[in-house]
């Protein structure tokens, strides 16, 4: 299965978002999104039924260290509006579950040990919860979303990107890869 990555473009408070660097070290199928509820949505729908491995990127402006969401949230809740000037505040889904679990957390959580990586249930309110959620309702393909911590340098990035990457195709083949996965 292939694998595509997401980043997003700058919003207000990040002029310029270093997720881009991961995404595209992770994936040769990289796309950077607008910070926008209406283009996340088409984005997804353009999917169709396409059965995509995703990963997704976004920085936490307050995040110190790397976090594996382990899971998405049926709620948008941000006072802050995307670049359209649209601030959602209710459910992204009526009739859906309250939350979603990701996917690939046991080999990220191994590959990822020297980013000093961390969990979080909590993707926030805004367009990573968003994403995210409407990633994982897709019919088919897996998908993860980590947030990354602001101020590193490109090459941290690009270097967490490329294991994420790795991790997921090894574990997705089952082979060794150079990374040992738990049980």
């Amino acid at each position: 299965m292939s694998l595509m990555a997401f980043g997003f473009g700058s919003f207000p408070g990040v002029a310029d978002n270093p997720s881009r660097f991961a995404a595209f070290a992770a994936s040769q199928q990289a796309e950077i999104l607008d910070v926008s509820y209406a283009a996340v949505d088409l984005r997804i729908a353009q999917f169709g039924g396409e059965a995509l491995d995703v990963i997704a990127f976004g920085i936490a402006a307050k995040s110190t260290r790397p976090r594996i969401e382990i899971c998405a949230r049926n709620r948008d809740s941000s006072s802050v509006p995307d670049v359209d000037g649209f601030i959602r505040d209710g459910p992204i889904e009526s009739d859906a579950p309250e939350s979603i679990p990701g996917h690939w957390l046991e080999p990220l959580l191994v590959a990822l040990a020297p980013f000093d990586i961390e969990t979080s249930d909590d993707a926030g309110g805004y367009l990573c919860n968003h994403l995210y959620w409407r990633l994982l309702r897709r019919p088919q393909g897996a998908a993860v979303f980590i947030h990354l911590p602001p101020g590193r340098e490109p090459e941290w990035y690009a270097e967490l990107g490329a294991a994420c990457a790795e991790a997921i195709r090894c574990w997705d083949r089952r082979t060794p890869c150079g990374v040992s996965f738990p049980g």
